[in-house]
């Protein structure tokens, strides 16, 4: 097949560059040590951007980090909703509080630092949000605090974050998605009016009334509910007297609740 042809910038090679790096002199440096004529690069790239034009390569990058943010939120996205990090171009719908991952171009001691993303896309640390404690080339990872999108491209302001402060993000939303999940299947299970639960386990039988547990696997809860004889309740308030000469009394053989005793499974309820 034929061969494609990128470029491939020499602060591509890597996540980060020693602090004290001095200019392009230095990458030329550190390309030396890593790439040769001819030499096979066993590493994955990522396309960063694609140049209008016939004569203009391709431009790649090979940051794992980079490599591996977009490969992560490829197979994310049709997973279940889970917490993710982008590496966003001028096409991507961009929102606020989303985490973003992208690279130092440049750092302004007026402005702050300047981000790159995908397709030339860029964000700004502000200088007074930290934004000159980074260091050129160091791929960055960001959370988007203010967005404008009335202008091509958008102007996009961001905070560096830690990856611990995403994970303990990501495991919050993760635990409050399960309640909410857990909460709505609750809430189907629940017992309606006309179902029909088969099985009940007798707790308490009097005269008046049968105290049982729904056995029914159907709901995956314990409901209580109570059996009450027609007509054994009067709509009149009853005296504490009257109420235990009622249920006192005995059940017989054509009592509903005939043969009914504590811990007995009664089917077909």
């Amino acid at each position: 097949s034929d061969a494609v042809e990128f470029k491939l910038p020499f602060d591509q090679l890597k996540d980060a560059y020693d602090a004290d790096l001095g200019g392009p002199e230095e990458l030329d440096g550190i390309a030396a040590d890593i790439l040769t004529v001819g030499k096979r690069i066993d590493a994955e790239g990522l396309i960063l951007s694609v140049p209008v034009g016939s004569d203009r390569l391709p431009v790649v990058t090979l940051r794992p980090a980079l490599v591996e943010t977009v490969s992560s939120a490829v197979e994310s996205a049709s997973s279940t909703g889970d917490l993710t990090i982008a590496c966003p171009s001028p096409r991507s719908n961009l929102f606020m509080g989303e985490y973003v991952r992208g690279y130092v171009t440049r750092v302004d001691p007026r402005y702050g630092t300047f981000v790159r993303f995908l397709d030339g896309l860029s964000g700004l640390i502000p200088k007074l949000k930290k934004g000159l404690n980074e260091n050129l080339y160091d791929t960055l990872l960001c959370k988007v605090t203010a967005l404008d999108i009335t202008s091509s491209p958008p102007k996009i302001l961001l905070k560096r974050v830690t990856e611990g402060e995403v994970a303990k993000k990501r495991e919050a939303k993760k635990s409050k998605d399960a309640k909410r999940h857990e909460k709505q299947e609750k809430k189907k299970r629940q017992p309606r009016v006309g179902d029909v639960v088969d099985e009940v386990k007798v707790v308490d039988v009097n005269f008046a009334r049968a105290k049982v547990h729904v056995l029914n696997s159907q709901y995956n809860v314990r409901a209580r509910v109570h059996v009450t004889m027609a007509g054994a309740l009067a709509k009149t308030k009853l005296s504490k007297k009257e109420r235990q000469e009622r249920e006192g009394h005995k059940i017989t053989k054509s009592h509903p609740f005939w043969g009914w005793k504590v811990g007995d499974i009664i089917t077909g309820a």
